[in-house]
């Protein structure tokens, strides 16, 4: 599982490249996005989104997001 905190103001179309490729490279299934602040169509068709930041998770490094 690999996660990305979404740090960026707004999404752009750069960023959307670069996640989309991640995403290609790694698998939807595989993937998610933290600090998502509203709903992202775009986000949510490359990867699971999360509003909570990834400190706000609790995550192991060996959790099993799945």
């Amino acid at each position: 599982m690999f996660v990305i905190e979404h740090l960026e103001p707004k999404l752009s179309k750069w960023v959307l490249i670069e996640y989309s490729h991640i995403s290609k490279i790694i698998g939807k299934r595989n993937l998610i996005f933290t600090n998502v602040r509203k709903s992202s169509e775009k986000l949510n068709k490359i990867g699971k989104t999360e509003r909570k930041k990834i400190s706000e998770l609790n995550l192991k490094k060996d959790d099993d997001l799945r």
